[in-house]
């Protein structure tokens, strides 16, 4: 058994669906992402590429009979997808893969500010299992900072309507070791998240890459930073007796007092794409910008990485169709051996 729990099979896969836009782009963040506000045309046309993606990867899994154990929907900030475009997202899943054994299906709202009553009921409709809500602080004087087009009674309105919806699953993200952000504010911001009811909660250390805006900002940044290891040991301390369960963990290179991220749960409220993901337990088929597929065999793991920027992804479409091929000659010479 892996760690969520499940047995793997042969031909278990999961996927990931990458929608690198934000509603603007926090000051510490290296990803892809680009901001979606003067974007709108862009967007549109990535999400055009992304559904002849989508449609020709899973002609891929039902050619090999694969079967979707988890599908993982992230970013960026999905939530930027207004209703029509994630109906159109949802219906476009469900229609191109066979859901019906699968045990997990995840969607990364992202942004509170992106959370609305319309969007959640779609999920529901397309039965998602988990959804995320990320504040990383509640403090509102940090969000301004970092540059978050929200505030913390954003962040607590968006979770509460979702509440009303029954996921299975909440999870939130919070950031140790942000700019400005003293002890105190971060105990505070890991009490206020327990206090909503979310089950999940991804503890992240601060990581500052050459890409980010905050890069080379000095002290702030030091990796023997003593008090972001205390607030690291309050929140892990808090969450276990709160009944939360730490259940996957990983570093970074360049976090502030060499911390980790770690995920914790309420007891059978793990999330397996992240298990998967992180220990290799099965391919991973991937779309979008960035997306990286993991061809596994024999415990040998091979990737096909997507062109970076969504910019270069509408432009230079082809290069997508060349990894669909290298994927399809990747599962025959996996799955003829068996």
């Amino acid at each position: 058994r892996d760690r969520s729990g499940h047995c793997p099979k042969p031909r278990d896969v999961s996927v990931y669906i990458s929608i690198p836009f934000c509603p603007g782009k926090c000051s510490y963040c290296s990803f892809i992402s680009i901001s979606a506000v003067n974007a709108r045309d862009l967007l549109d046309r990535y999400l055009n590429g992304l559904f002849d993606e989508i449609k020709a990867k899973a002609l891929l899994i039902n050619k090999y009979n694969l079967r979707v154990k988890s599908l993982y929907i992230g970013g960026g900030t999905p939530g930027i997808l207004d209703e029509r475009q994630l109906l159109m997202l949802m219906q476009l899943l469900h229609d191109s893969f066979d859901f019906g054994k699968t045990e997990e299906i995840c969607f990364e709202l992202g942004r509170p500010e992106t959370v609305s009553d319309e969007k959640l009921k779609i999920l529901k409709n397309f039965n998602v299992h988990r959804i995320c809500i990320n504040t990383q602080t509640t403090n509102d004087k940090i969000l301004n900072i970092i540059g978050r087009n929200h505030n913390s009674q954003d962040y607590f309105l968006a979770v509460k309507k979702a509440l009303k919806y029954g996921f299975n699953s909440i999870n939130t993200d919070l950031i140790a070791g942000l700019p400005g952000e003293d002890y105190s504010s971060f105990c505070r911001s890991v009490d206020d998240v327990i206090n909503t009811g979310v089950d999940n909660i991804t503890v992240h250390t601060l990581a500052i890459k050459r890409a980010a805006k905050l890069s080379g900002c000095g002290d702030n940044f030091n990796p023997e930073n003593r008090v972001v290891t205390d607030m690291l040991d309050y929140a892990y301390s808090r969450l276990m007796s709160d009944g939360y369960v730490p259940y996957y963990i990983y570093r970074q290179k360049n976090c502030v007092s060499n911390g980790e991220n770690t995920g914790f749960c309420k007891p059978y409220k793990i999330c397996g794409y992240n298990i998967y993901m992180m220990e290799d337990i099965h391919s991973i088929i991937a779309c979008g910008a960035g997306a990286s597929s993991k061809i596994i065999k024999d415990r040998k793991v091979n990737r096909v990485i997507n062109v970076k920027y969504p910019m270069e992804y509408v432009s230079e479409y082809e290069k997508i169709i060349k990894n669909t091929d290298i994927i399809d000659k990747m599962l025959r010479a996996e799955l003829t051996d068996e």
